[in-house]
């Protein structure tokens, strides 16, 4: 096997739905940074108030409407060491965007941490987009924060993927947001990770 791929596809985007009163997808096709913290003037006529890429607009850009999780659908994301994610963060989140409480099912690593966020919030960003937008669109699915060691960006996401790939109930959907470039990546971790990889792909995990 080379390559395992198009197991699951998102829906396809929706073609003309209103969010705010604008199109959908035309909003999205011109993010801009907005003077307001936090957010952003997407494609709107300017001058133009703050029109946020939330939980809302995302649903509605892929016309999911109001589905849903289960315990059965988990999912999970990979963060390398130096990373962690804030649970009241998480719980504010949740409280602004009227979404169901929930928790992370489980820390591998034990990278939760508010104080740390509060206290240098740039070793959170990634990891607060990832646990809170993958629990908001898919509300009820257990979620898993791996936070694989490794001495660079490399040896983490080998490290992540043989880990996933040697249990026998991964979660079924992983985000790894984070990327390097090739040259940065030595030949046998390209080659590990690919074949750990293809590993996932054949126990109907999505990457």
């Amino acid at each position: 096997v080379a390559f395992v791929g198009y197991t699951i596809e998102l829906p396809s985007a929706a073609k003309a739905l209103k969010v705010y009163g604008y199109d959908a997808r035309k909003l999205l096709e011109n993010v801009v940074p907005h003077d307001e913290p936090g957010a952003y003037r997407i494609g709107a006529p300017s001058p133009s108030p703050a029109y946020p890429v939330d939980p809302q607009m995302l649903k509605s850009y892929y016309d999911v409407g109001d589905a849903k999780g289960s315990s059965a659908a988990t999912c999970g994301v990979f963060e390398t060491s130096t990373y962690y994610y804030s649970p009241s963060d998480l719980s504010q989140f949740q409280t602004t965007y009227k979404l169901p409480a929930q928790t992370v099912s489980s820390d591998i690593g034990g990278h939760a941490s508010s104080d740390t966020c509060n206290s240098q919030p740039s070793l959170c960003c990634e990891p607060n987009l990832d646990v809170q937008y993958l629990m908001a669109m898919a509300p009820g699915s257990p979620l898993t924060y791996d936070c694989s060691e490794g001495s660079d960006f490399g040896e983490s996401v080998v490290a992540w993927a043989e880990y996933m790939a040697s249990q026998s109930s991964p979660p079924l959907v992983q985000s790894a947001s984070y990327g390097d470039i090739e040259a940065a990546i030595t030949d046998d971790e390209l080659e590990a990770f690919s074949t750990e990889a293809q590993k996932l792909g054949t126990m109907g995990v999505t990457l």
